[in-house]
């Protein structure tokens, strides 16, 4: 009898596909930010060849993670990924995500503006963000510095994240079921660490007709005020000293820039590459 058709040979072939699946159900990228349209609009261009995505309207609606279905060089990838939003009601969601230990955490931040007279001019940011000047006289967006200083706390001290955030544990709910996963979880850093600026296409000054070191260059003096900004707490994801379930140690946590026009779909290709190239079958 083949073994296609045996009753062994159905047993391993169900047994793979229910690994594959569940190993697959557990590793997944985190995509968020501490808005809603520019997460919400980069997931959209996950998954549309279009090259202008019209951005979506705000709304408080949570979406949890999805599998997302994109082409890349003729090719079909899948992967999970999850939105999030600032209010403390929508991060708790999250912590689930963050439970299942992603491959890898894309986060979204706003890009703006400053006028040469040193005040900032984001006609592109509705809402009542507050911004602030760091030691080194760069603004900040302290949503954004906000919501990477809970994720910070969610991943690398997971022990300190009530009494840091006790809003996000204030639900009935919470007490009796993430809550105790968390009172037993262990730090962990991601792989890596993508921060993308959104609104490329509003705020950066593109180069016509530039070599590639040339635009290199370019980029690396946007993002700079950003790099400087984010560092007290990216310093301290690329410091994590990154440990195998064995105990082994692994290579630290990446963390890179990069800018992007979630609505306009620029720069959302080479960030799908490096997420399919960042994941294997297994997930990891």
């Amino acid at each position: 009898m083949p073994v296609g058709h045996s009753l062994l040979g159905g047993l391993i072939r169900d047994f793979v596909v229910a690994t594959v699946t569940l190993l697959n159900a557990r590793h997944r990228w985190l995509v968020v930010g501490s808005g809603r349209s520019g997460v919400t609009t980069l997931q959209e261009a996950f998954q549309t060849n279009s090259d202008i995505i019209p951005d979506l309207p705000t709304t408080d609606k949570k979406i949890k993670a999805r599998i997302l279905k994109t082409k890349i060089d003729n090719s079909t990838f899948r992967f999970r990924t999850a939105d999030m939003m600032n209010q403390p009601e929508g991060r708790h969601q999250f912590l689930e995500e963050m439970l299942c230990e992603p491959v890898g955490v894309i986060f979204v931040f706003k890009t703006f503006n400053v006028e040469d007279s040193g005040n900032i001019k984001c006609t592109h940011l509705h809402d009542k963000s507050e911004f602030l000047k760091d030691e080194n006289g760069f603004w900040r967006h302290e949503g954004d510095y906000q919501q990477l200083r809970f994720l910070t706390n969610a991943f690398l001290y997971p022990q300190t994240l009530e009494s840091n955030y006790p809003e996000v544990f204030s639900e009935s709910a919470l007490r009796s079921s993430i809550r105790q996963k968390w009172l037993n979880k262990n730090p962990y850093v991601p792989r890596i660490l993508v921060m993308v600026g959104n609104f490329m296409d509003i705020t950066y000054e593109k180069l016509d007709s530039a070599s590639a070191s040339a635009h290199a260059e370019s980029m690396r003096r946007f993002l700079w005020p950003y790099m400087n900004t984010f560092a007290p707490l990216t310093s301290q994801w690329q410091r994590f000293h990154r440990q195998s379930w064995r105990g082994k140690p692994k290579a630290p946590c990446s963390v890179r820039y990069t800018a992007a026009s979630a609505k306009y779909n620029i720069g959302v290709q080479p960030l799908l590459t490096m997420m399919r190239n960042s994941t294997n079958a297994f997930g990891g």
